[in-house]
This record gives structure tokens, C-alpha cells and sequence, in this order.
């Protein structure tokens, strides 16, 4: 018997695009069982109302309501209100090949120790892109996510956008007691990587993440995301939302990279560090080397600034979880 698929899309004032991602969904071809549910997160230019039209076209469709802004946020909910047996999340601008589900529930039938499925992801152009984006495209995830077809090797991260979660893994990961860390601002910073967290929150648990350049998704950005100030915001943001993610993957790096990533006063000079070199090849460089230094600017901002610290990570419930006996 098919597999059944929740695709939940966590949408935010996405009145104006999110019509691209219903009517892809729309033309969907999968021979089993599928629902879509919107999840709402804080949107005031109604959304909700607008999606509402699609219900005579997508007549398995629901909408909620996450009055938490944060996509993580949103992206909890939607694991928790999934009612499908695997979940797969697209963001309001992305446009879901017709096949996306079939080959996944082959992926997921073929290999059990799979907990997260990673697609390609191709840039659906609205406007000319500026001649830099190739070079960061990845900050726009856009691209190959690995090297070839099948089993990443762990630790790994994914982007949200099109990722396939078996729910087997996401019911252990909600068993956890897991919030994600990285749900939106911390103060007057903004986060990123919550889609990357659960990827690695899932690895520690014993999941594998694969890699499957047949499944893809459009991704259609707005040209004005696409400038240096946008990029220079959301690779700050990257930057902050390391340190966390330094913290999950240190478990799976050999004992002395693990004691620095664990440690407030390592981590703090292996930062500074990343920053100098940073700074050193900027000069000289193009925007790729500009990403890179801004990416270490949000490191210095979240550890100094922020108070995002290793120490403090670690007291999170599913860290506390890990460490207990039995866990996993």
C-alpha cells in the first residue's frame, strides 16, 4: 500500500507568491494518497483567505493558523498536525515537480534507515538574477545540495525547501521533547538554519539524510531578494544560527574538535579566527569572499552580541534527552 504524504507549506504574508506553489501542487502526480496544509504563521495581509480558494482544486486542504512568527515555529506545528504517513515541507515559493512524491516514496520504501530526503533545486527566474548569484546561490538554496545520488554522509543538513521527512523519524524527534533552537529572531537579530536543525536533530537520532537529484523544485525568488543588502542580511543571519549548528555537528567530529565546539571560550577563539581570515581575504576578493565575511560577522554578532554560546545550547530539552540513558 502507497505511503500517504502531508506536503505542508509554512507561509508568511505570502499573499502575492504563494499561488505559484498551490497551482504546482495542482498538477501533482502521485498513485497514492496526499493532503496539503498550510500553516499561517503571523501573516496580516490575508493569506489565509487567498489560499482558501484552492480548496475546490486541492479538496485535501487545510489551513492553520501559528500565531508564533518564526518559520520554525510553523514547521513544528506542521510536524505535530501532519497527518499523512511522511511529511514534506514547501516553502510558499516553491514550485513541486509533478513526480516530487512519487520518487520519494520509493527512496523511503527502498532504504528504512532514510529519515530525511533532500532534492535539487533550480531557480525559477521572475526577473534577470544579478551576475553575482550563481557564485551564492546556495544561500538562496538553490542548487545541488551532494556531490551524487544516495546516502549523505552525517553529519548533513538540508534545505526546508522540498526536504521529505519519513514521520517515523518525526514522531522520535517530537518524542525528544525537540524545539528548535534557531525559530526566527533572537532579540534584534534574525535566525536561519531551522530547517538545517532538524536535519541534524534527525542524525543524532540515527536518521540518514539522502540525496536525490531527480526530485526537484523551482524556486522562485523575488527579484527584490536578490540585491547585496538582502544577501549581506541573510548571510549574517547564517552566521548566527552556526553556532548552534557547530554545536550539533561537533558530536559527530573527532573528540578534540567536539571539546572546542562544546566549549564557550574555544568556540569563542575559533571564531575570532574565522573572522580574521575573513577579513584578510576580502580585499582581494569577489562576492563570494563577501558572503563569506559576513557569514563571519554574524558568527562574532551571535556569540558576542547575541549570547548565543555552546554552553547554553547544550541545556536545551533534546540535548538533556540525548544525554539520557536509553535515548536513540
Amino acid at each position: 500500500m502507497k505511503p500517504t504524504f502531508t506536503i505542508a507549506i509554512c507561509a508568511f504574508n505570502a499573499r502575492q507568491r504563494i499561488h505559484r506553489a498551490l497551482d504546482a501542487l495542482v498538477g501533482l502526480n502521485y498513485s497514492g494518497s496526499w493532503n496539503v496544509l498550510v500553516v499561517d504563521n503571523a501573516s496580516t495581509d490575508g493569506t489565509a483567505e487567498l489560499v482558501s480558494a484552492w480548496q475546490t482544486r486541492l479538496p485535501d486542504l487545510r489551513v492553520i493558523r501559528e500565531a508564533t512568527p518564526g518559520v520554525g515555529f510553523a514547521r513544528m506545528r506542521a510536524m505535530r498536525e501532519a497527518v499523512g504517513t511522511h511529511l514534506c515541507f514547501v516553502d510558499d515559493d516553491n514550485l513541486l515537480a509533478a513526480d516530487y512524491l512519487e520518487i520519494a516514496a520509493a527512496i523511503l520504501d527502498q532504504h528504512p534507515e532514510v529519515g530525511v530526503i533532500a532534492g535539487r533545486s533550480e531557480l525559477l527566474e521572475l526577473a534577470p538574477p544579478p551576475s553575482w548569484f550563481p557564485v551564492v546561490a546556495s544561500n538562496y538554496a538553490v542548487g545541488d545540495q551532494y556531490g551524487q545520488e544516495g546516502l549523505m554522509a552525517n553529519p548533513c543538513s538540508v534545505w526546508g525547501a522540498g526536504s521529505v521527512l519519513r514521520g517515523e523519524a518525526v514522531k522520535q524527534l517530537l518524542a525528544t521533547g525537540f524545539t528548535p533552537l534557531l525559530t526566527g529572531r533572537l532579540g534584534r537579530f534574525q535566525l536561519a538554519g531551522e530547517d538545517a536543525e532538524i536535519c541534524l536533530a534527525l542524525n543524532l537520532l540515527g536518521w540518514r539524510s539522502y540525496w536525490c537529484p531527480q526530485m526537484t523544485i523551482r524556486h522562485a525568488i523575488e527579484p527584490a531578494r536578490m540585491t547585496l543588502p538582502m544577501l549581506r542580511r541573510t548571510a549574517e543571519g547564517f552566521g548566527i544560527s552556526a553556532i548552534a549548528l557547530e554545536t550539533y555537528r561537533a558530536y559527530f567530529q573527532p573528540r578534540r574538535t567536539r571539546l572546542i565546539k562544546h566549549s564557550d571560550i574555544l568556540f569563542a577563539a575559533y571564531i575570532c579566527y574565522r573572522f580574521v581570515i575573513a577579513v584578510v581575504r576580502l580585499p582581494t576578493g569577489g562576492t563570494r569572499d563577501r558572503a563569506n565575511y559576513w557569514l563571519a560577522l554574524g558568527l562574532m554578532k551571535g556569540f558576542f552580541l547575541a549570547g548565543m554560546r555552546p554552553s547554553r545550547i547544550l541545556t536545551a530539552v533534546y540535548f538533556r534527552a540525548l544525554r539520557s540513558p536509553g535515548c536513540c
